[in-house]
């Protein structure tokens, strides 16, 4: 956790004393992008003070939600589809000050749910209540469901695994955000002999793909 605190001591340094939307991307999958979400809120919200929210904007993956089991029934799917609201879906964790709103399902289709218009009235929503905003969102590369969060943010975070993500696809996810505030890149799972460690890429994107964004998982 001392780098998460570290990493939420940077981010505050962009902000001073106004409130804060940091939208948390990746180029591929399995990058470790939700990990970082989740532990830099839990950084922000330590105090007992600063009210933050996160949330599962990867509405695609087929995988549970990663931080709450069992998971509830209603999230930003049902919030884009205005099929329920705010106070129906975010959970508060306990007495902490943080919430978390779940993906949810999306059985419309994503990019019209993800429009520019809505999200955009979504983030200014959540800006009012929350003083930090952690938006985990798809890969950049496989889809362009990150844009609209990275366009309404205060500033962009791209996860990066160290000695697994191509150098080619972390360049093409950061043309991808385009005009975005990209702040800096978190680099996951370093270790001392990364230059020493074999990697191969070359069924990366069609064996993660399949385990990642197949058909989604029914959770019990």
């Amino acid at each position: 956790m001392e780098s998460f605190r570290t990493l939420r001591t940077i981010l505050e340094g962009y902000l001073g004393d106004n409130e804060g939307v940091f939208t948390i991307t990746s180029a591929v999958p399995r990058e470790g992008k939700s990990t970082v979400s989740l532990n830099l809120a839990r950084a922000f919200a330590a105090d007992g003070e600063t009210r933050t929210l996160l949330v599962d904007a990867d509405l695609r993956r087929r995988e549970p939600c990663p931080w709450l089991q069992p998971l509830p029934e209603r999230g930003l799917g049902e919030i884009l589809a205005r099929r329920a609201t705010f106070a129906q879906a975010i959970i508060r964790v306990g007495n902490s000050a943080l919430d978390i709103l779940v993906a949810g399902s999306a059985t419309e289709d994503t990019a019209r749910l993800l429009s520019k218009e809505r999200v955009a009235e979504i983030v200014a929503w959540l800006r009012q209540r929350y003083r930090r905003v952690i938006i985990d969102t798809p890969p950049v590369i496989l889809f362009s469901d990150a844009l609209p969060f990275a366009a309404e943010a205060d500033g962009v975070v791209v996860v990066t695994r160290a000695g697994w993500t191509p150098l080619a696809q972390y360049e093409r996810a950061i043309d991808a955000l385009g005009d975005a505030r990209i702040l800096g890149t978190v680099l996951n799972q370093a270790f001392p002999n990364l230059l020493d460690r074999e990697t191969s890429h070359d069924h990366y994107y069609q064996r993660y793909y399949r385990r990642y964004y197949g058909p989604r998982r029914t959770a019990r």
